[in-house]
């Protein structure tokens, strides 16, 4: 009976973490199934994955670079190949220009944010620029610059926790909060931050925990 009791509460338990582990991420990651793996980058308060296939060749690095919006592919390879990279809009605004070790590509082609580049033997460098200078748009009543934009959007892009932005070098009043969550400073010095949903920042600003981080206040 105990035996059949724990059995029971086990798989009401795996029931429960189910949804909260996979949850609304399954079609999302369902849609790499034509990747193999993905690279992982992190840039201040955000972890991107880029997904990714290569034929006759490994990449063994990744560099983001915001501020001109590039991507810049480590490659190595002793044959000719092809790279297919999954890339979001929302990391810098499309693709502009292409350089297979430092010179202009051509051989590639492009649907919707699907890159194929096919390289030639011996490539070391593949870089992936993009748009910079774009016109700022709103979607879901956010407002995207197109470049290395700080949003929740597995599996593409995760917003750290406060600690892990901090750790970053990010200072206290300029972490961000994934979605409705309020981002409150610890009076004082204000060296620490924490995310809270709205009941929750409420209580604890009366309580005198934390001070809410206003736009004002990021904008310093």
């Amino acid at each position: 009976m105990k035996s059949n009791l724990l059995i029971l509460f086990a798989l009401v338990g795996l029931s429960l973490l189910i949804p909260q582990v996979w949850g609304v991420d399954l079609k999302r990651a369902d849609d790499l199934r034509d990747f193999d793996k993905s690279f992982s980058i992190y840039e201040k308060q955000v972890r991107y994955h880029i997904p990714y296939k290569i034929t006759n060749g490994i990449i063994h690095d990744m560099q983001l670079n915001c501020d001109t919006a590039s991507l810049v592919l480590s490659v190595m390879s002793e044959s000719s190949g092809t790279i297919n990279l999954d890339i979001p809009q929302r990391l810098f605004g499309g693709i502009f220009m292409v350089l297979v070790d430092g010179e202009e590509w051509d051989n590639l082609s492009i649907t919707q944010n699907i890159l194929t580049v096919n390289f030639p033997q011996s490539t070391s460098s593949v870089e992936i620029r993009g748009s910079y200078y774009i016109t700022p748009y709103y979607l879901d009543s956010h407002l995207y610059t197109g470049v290395c934009d700080v949003v929740h959007d597995p599996p593409y892009s995760y917003i750290l926790s406060p600690l892990k932005q901090i750790k970053n070098g990010v200072e206290p009043w300029m972490v961000k909060c994934n979605g409705d969550l309020t981002l409150l400073l610890k009076p004082a010095e204000f060296t620490e931050s924490v995310c809270v949903t709205g009941d929750t920042h409420k209580e604890l600003s009366h309580r005198g925990w934390g001070v809410i981080a206003s736009d004002d206040y990021q904008d310093w």
